[in-house]
């Protein structure tokens, strides 16, 4: 792979059909891997052999977490197997900022190009959730209230 100017890592992608399993334990095992590492875990919907429906379970992870992560599959799934493959992620420079809102602090997840510059800031979910339930207010005022913080801040921020 060609040298490139954004971060460039080798990550661990495992993956599983899953077609015997009560998709209302997705949400269970997704955060349980997310608990130990996962960079990121998803469940896909597919079809498999003879038209049976199934989903394919995957997860990102660093080397490291790879017996960790097979662990937790194959205890709160139903799968026999698990695939892992090697892949490559060019990535942004991020971090996450404590912004001061109406409603309390938020984090801001912002991230940057190769040559500095800020080319996307999201508030973070979990955070405007308990800020919005603390304050009974709606979810999207909080987050707009977040987004306001991260402008007003960007100027005092170097690149």
């Amino acid at each position: 792979m060609k040298r490139s100017a954004y971060h460039q890592e080798e990550l661990c992608l495992l993956e599983s059909n899953l077609d015997d399993m009560n998709p209302e334990l997705f949400p269970w095992v997704l955060s349980r891997l997310f608990e130990k590492g996962a960079l990121d875990c998803w469940a896909t919907p597919i079809i498999m052999k003879h038209g049976r429906p199934a989903f394919l379970l995957s997860a990102l992870c660093r080397e490291e977490q790879v017996e960790t992560l097979s662990g937790i599959i194959f205890e709160e799934t139903t799968a026999l197997g698990i695939r892992l493959s090697k892949r490559n992620r060019l990535s942004l420079e991020r971090e996450v900022l404590p912004l001061e809102t109406p409603y309390g602090q938020v984090g801001v997840k912002v991230a940057k190009n190769p040559s500095g510059e800020i080319v996307n800031a999201l508030p973070e979910f979990r955070d405007c959730a308990a800020r919005a339930e603390e304050h009974s207010v709606p979810l999207k005022e909080v987050y707009l209230q977040a987004q306001i913080a991260e402008r007003r801040a960007r100027p005092e921020r170097s690149k």
